[in-house]
């Protein structure tokens, strides 16, 4: 099995469509996939599974309704503590039994946890908000609080060919436990940038990190990195950008650059279908389909021939 974990410490540089398109991509190959989504937004869950909790009328009423029940229950209570519990109770409905939150906690749950996508070969370990506490509960555990994720893949080594870990744009615990887990030969972490001052810096704080936790972890990790150029435009600096990117850092960059959509393609539309799915004729979703067959030459196949 082979691990990706997508990572850039600044946001905005396209981790999640990244993910989610590598992900669709590398299953209609017949590759059995698993998308963990390891961010909080859980934006990948919400894209792949089509996961949401609306808020509709229905919902309104019922905060409202729940509301006004705490009041008259407590005619003396605190008003803004009854606000906070109301809307509370709509934000933490369950839409999964288990989710990745839960997988840390106890990474032997996660055959439990995985959920089918509509599409063929692609599986999701769904995430949500609630995974934004997990660093400090983790940062707090006692024992193997940066294994976490890689005892949980283990688990699953033999039901899936490919993992894709989708990570939030802050460096945390959880952004430990995805280094962590691609310890094996072939695994990559994939760095997304675009030529520009935060492209760089967010290159720079990715690999500074990479290599701090390379020299901190007491145990053995892989260091195999890709670069993906992303957002790219038809000017002399991006060119000159690009070339420079290749000179310094070799092989470790993509061939295949990610064009910058010149028309936007509306973020409900994005919520709701994958690039490669719906919106397969534009020029950056041909784009994601040569990185495909470019990773797909270059790691996969590498790795399985072996």
């Amino acid at each position: 099995m082979i691990k990706l974990s997508i990572q850039q410490d600044k946001g905005g540089c396209g981790k999640t469509t990244t993910a989610i398109n590598l992900a669709y991509g590398l299953s209609k190959k017949g590759y059995r996939v698993l998308l963990a989504d390891n961010d909080p937004q859980a934006n990948s869950t919400s894209n792949i599974l089509k996961a949401s909790k609306p808020l509709d009328e229905k919902e309104m009423l019922e905060i409202v309704e729940r509301f006004n029940g705490m009041k008259n229950e407590n005619k003396n209570g605190n008003i803004l503590m009854m606000a906070k519990e109301s809307l509370h109770q709509y934000v933490e409905k369950k839409l999964f039994e288990h989710t990745i939150s839960d997988v840390y906690m106890n990474p032997k749950i996660i055959k439990e946890a995985i959920v089918k996508s509509e599409y063929d070969n692609l599986w999701v370990l769904p995430s949500t908000h609630e995974l934004s506490e997990l660093d400090f509960r983790l940062k707090a555990a006692a024992f193997n609080r940066d294994t976490r994720l890689r005892e949980a893949f283990d688990l699953v080594k033999d039901d899936f060919d490919i993992v894709i870990i989708d990570n939030s744009p802050f460096t945390n615990a959880l952004t430990f436990n995805a280094m962590t887990a691609c310890h094996e030969d072939g695994d990559q972490i994939i760095i997304p940038i675009s030529i520009d001052q935060f492209g760089m810096e967010g290159l720079d704080y990715t690999l500074k990190t990479l290599f701090d936790w390379i020299a901190y972890a007491p145990f053995a990790m892989n260091y195999d990195l890709k670069i993906i150029i992303g957002m790219t435009k038809r000017t002399k600096m991006c060119k000159m950008g690009i070339e420079m990117i290749h000179e310094i850092f070799g092989e470790r960059a993509f061939e295949t650059t990610i064009r910058f959509q010149d028309k936007p393609i509306s973020s409900s539309f994005l919520k709701k279908k994958v690039l490669l799915d719906g919106f397969s004729n534009s020029s950056i979703a041909q784009d994601y389909q040569k990185l495909i067959d470019e990773i797909d030459e270059k790691i996969i196949r590498n790795k399985l021939n072996k």
